[in-house]
């Protein structure tokens, strides 16, 4: 096991983009993945900041 933040963040990685989505070629990948960042970064809830994202 590693760091418990990585796991998390692996398994909402797994369970929101690899096991959501069919991907036709890289660019479909990458730009999933780069929605997926800016929302987990940005818009999700986090314990660090009183389960508030950080832009509250």
């Amino acid at each position: 096991m590693q760091n418990g933040f990585v796991e998390r963040f692996n398994k909402s990685f797994r369970q929101d983009v690899l096991d959501a989505c069919l991907f036709e070629d890289m660019n479909q990948v990458i730009n999933k993945i780069k929605a997926f960042i800016t929302d987990y970064n940005n818009y999700r809830p986090h314990e660090s900041l009183g389960n508030k994202s950080s832009n509250k």
